[in-house]
């Protein structure tokens, strides 16, 4: 997901902090996301509140707030993990972070590409694959500029995501799995992986987002996310599910986009309606 123009914000913050560089519309500094970073345990080795810009509160008496999470989440053993040979092959086959391709950014796959559309593999997030993997994702997501971005957008087709809110919490996770969403927010979302004028679009989605999530090398993070990063979560777990965030779209908004793509040479087949509602 490209870096989104600051706009007008939900309200809900009250005038106990100064403006917000991140929030935008002249929103303040609020405690809007809750991060728990735990060990292989898990048992918990840090846990703070924070703003989206990366401004830290403390987390008070939702300390052990990560259990419940933590159990609600369904996640696989391993046994649904890729195999390491099949995994290095992957990665091993990632195009060069430099390469450029019609309607995407350098070193990103567009839609069309078969990988785009296609659900991702769970991964051992200990296996130094990812952590190369994790590295490149960070590089072309730096380069693009973007605030997101997954890792079949890099052509490999594997459950990662990386997120651009390094004040607030780890970069790149592993698996990572929504246990649960409230709530509704309207903002408009792009993609490094279909640059085409005139497809940026407000898409309604949950306002906040839980998810959990390995680390790679070990370890993991539960987040309970509102607003901007709740918003480039979502965006980025569905990439991992193979859906583009125009198959969120509806009604005219979703006509006039899609006649846009059509124009510009897309085949917008690759892209059925998938309504959040």
């Amino acid at each position: 997901m490209p870096l989104p123009r600051l706009g007008a914000s939900s309200p809900g913050a009250r005038p106990t902090a100064p403006p917000c560089p991140r929030r935008g519309g002249g929103a303040l500094c609020a405690p809007l996301n809750r991060v728990w970073l735990l060990d292989a345990g898990p048992r918990l080795a840090r846990a703070w509140a924070g703003c989206t810009c990366g401004t830290r509160f403390g987390i008070g008496a939702a300390a052990d707030a990560w259990r419940a999470h933590s159990d609600a989440a369904d996640r696989p053993d391993r046994s649904a993990w890729l195999d390491a040979e099949a995994l290095r092959a992957v990665v091993e086959g990632v195009p060069d972070a430099g390469r450029r391709v019609p309607r995407a950014a350098p070193g990103v796959v567009p839609v069309g590409e078969p990988v785009i559309h296609a659900a991702t593999a769970w991964v051992d997030p200990a296996d130094p694959a990812v952590a190369e993997l994790a590295q490149h994702m960070l590089a072309v997501m730096d380069a693009a500029p973007g605030i997101g971005l997954a890792a079949n957008q890099v052509g490999a087709g594997l459950r990662v995501i990386a997120l651009n809110f390094p004040k607030l919490i780890p970069q790149v996770w592993v698996n990572p799995v929504a246990v649960s969403t409230a709530g509704e927010w309207t903002f408009a979302e792009g993609c490094l992986s279909l640059e085409v004028e005139g497809s940026t679009a407000d898409v309604v989605r949950p306002k906040a987002i839980t998810v959990v999530a390995d680390l790679p090398g070990g370890g993991h993070v539960v987040v309970e996310a509102d607003e901007m990063l709740a918003r480039v979560i979502q965006h980025e777990l569905d990439h991992l599910e193979g859906i583009e965030y125009v198959q969120r779209l509806e009604g005219a908004v979703r006509d006039e986009v899609y006649d846009r793509l059509e124009a510009d040479g897309v085949d917008t087949d690759l892209l059925p309606p998938r309504p959040l509602r």
